[in-house]
C-alpha cells in the first residue's frame, strides 16, 4: 500500500468511565475510513505505558473525547499535551464540559 494510500491512523484518548461512548466513536471513524486506536487494542502482557507512548507517536490524529470524568484524568490530560506538542490534537467535547487549557494552546 503506498503512502497515498494509506488510512490515516487516530488515536482515541478517553475517560474509561465514558467507555461505551469512545466505542460509538470508534466504529464511527472505522466506518469513515480510519484506523482507530484506543486502550482496548492493548494485548494482556503488554506494557500498558509504552504501548500508548508507541500509539500517541504514531497517530496521525490525537481525538481526546472530553467530559466531566476525563478533565480530572491524568492519562488523559497527558496524552492531550503529547498531542498538541505534536500538532495532531483534535478536542471533543462529548458532554458538553469545557475542555481544559491543555487543548485551547493549538496554533
Amino acid at each position: 500500500m503506498s503512502n497515498e494510500e494509506r488510512q490515516s491512523t487516530v488515536f482515541l484518548s478517553y475517560a474509561h468511565a465514558d467507555k461505551a461512548r469512545a466505542q460509538r466513536i470508534s466504529s464511527a471513524l472505522e466506518n469513515a475510513g480510519y484506523t482507530v486506536w484506543w486502550d482496548q487494542l492493548i494485548e494482556g502482557g503488554s506494557q500498558f505505558a509504552r504501548s500508548i507512548d508507541e500509539a500517541l507517536d504514531k497517530a496521525d490524529a490525537v481525538v481526546v473525547l472530553w467530559s466531566k470524568n476525563s478533565i480530572d484524568s491524568d492519562w488523559v490530560r497527558d496524552e492531550a499535551s503529547h498531542a498538541r506538542d505534536r500538532k495532531r490534537l483534535v478536542p471533543v467535547s462529548i458532554d458538553r464540559s469545557t475542555p481544559p487549557s491543555v487543548s485551547v494552546n493549538i496554533r
